[in-house]
């Protein structure tokens, strides 16, 4: 919805109750019935609050690769290699869509999943990402002021996660 997870209950009443009445509507076999999607939701609504109070502006602290994932992680992977860094393929390749899956109970198809990237990886991918200069890595290509862009919130998001030790959930969409 472009809102994040810690802002959507903020949008206007009637914009919140569309979204939410959709997203119920064609998950009904996980929320239930209206009462007991109502449940889920007041309790998602107070799981976020409490979350956002036990990490100040973790609202604030994300990162998206807006149309530009495969782009960004072979440029990645490119310019790392060319620092002798053997391990840039299997690093990257979990560091983008996340190493585990939070939610296997559920079938989403792959355009909406909830993946998480753990404490220690976020580390690794954070030391590994300091290394890359995105001005020179994302110099070549006729779109490179888009890649760039996309490419270093990322990686801030990588370097805030990796100093205050947080995990980060990525979810894909479609």
């Amino acid at each position: 919805m472009g809102w994040g997870t810690f802002n959507a209950f903020e949008m206007k009443p009637l914009k919140l109750n569309y979204y939410l009445d959709e997203i119920i509507e064609e998950n009904q076999e996980v929320f239930g019935d209206e009462l007991a999607a109502d449940w889920v939701i007041t309790e998602l609504r107070t799981a976020l609050r409490r979350t956002r109070q036990a990490y100040p502006g973790i609202e604030n602290r994300i990162g998206a690769l807006e149309k530009c994932y495969f782009e960004i992680e072979q440029r990645l992977i490119e310019v790392l290699l060319e620092q002798q860094d053997e391990n840039a393929s299997e690093l990257v390749s979990r560091l983008i869509p996340g190493e585990r899956s939070l939610t296997p109970h559920f079938e989403f198809d792959v355009e909406k999943t909830l993946t998480l990237v753990s404490t220690s990886l976020v580390k690794q991918g954070a030391k590994m990402l300091r290394k890359v200069n995105s001005k020179t890595a994302f110099l070549s290509d006729r779109d490179a002021d888009w890649y760039r862009g996309w490419f270093e919130e990322w990686r801030n998001l990588y370097l805030a996660a990796a100093r205050r030790g947080e995990e980060i959930v990525v979810g894909a969409t479609g």
